[in-house]
């Protein structure tokens, strides 16, 4: 290695050590890499219990978020709070078969076992940015936009 590369890894690392990735930028980072998955059909926001609130500006949450998605015959209902410092995603899905899959930004993806009415929850997530997919009849698939919790 010349000098100039042994004072480049010195300036990355001591960079890398005072002044961080913000973790925003890496969970952003992760949301915009799973988009890869452009054949998914996107679910629109129907209702959202935090839109027009405190919790638009300042991130202030007043207790579970509810929020509408709709796609057709495909619609979600999705209840998430935090609990205990992990998320809990409650939900009920209609026109849909096979159960649901909750995703986490950069964590992975958590089965969703959807009963016979519908309903489905995920408990212990980690906190950070989630979405929903679902399987219509038609073999498409149904995925709600990134929720910020």
């Amino acid at each position: 290695m010349t000098s100039d590369d042994e004072l480049m890894e010195q300036l990355r690392r001591i960079a890398g050590e005072l002044d961080a990735v913000p973790e925003l930028v890496t969970e952003s980072a992760q949301a915009a890499f799973s988009t890869r998955r452009l054949d998914d059909e996107l679910a629109e926001l129907l209702y959202d219990s935090y839109a027009g609130t405190a919790a638009d500006v300042r991130g202030v949450q007043a207790g579970p978020r509810l929020l509408s998605f709709g796609d057709g015959d495909v619609s979600l209902e999705l209840q998430i709070e935090t609990v205990d410092g992990r998320l809990a995603v409650h939900g009920v899905a209609t026109g849909t078969i096979g159960d649901a899959t909750v995703e986490a930004a950069g964590t992975g993806r958590y089965a969703a076992a959807v009963d016979e009415q519908g309903w489905f929850r995920v408990d212990g997530l980690p906190v950070g940015p989630l979405r929903v997919r679902v399987q219509a009849p038609n073999d498409a698939t149904i995925t709600t936009s990134w929720i910020r919790p």
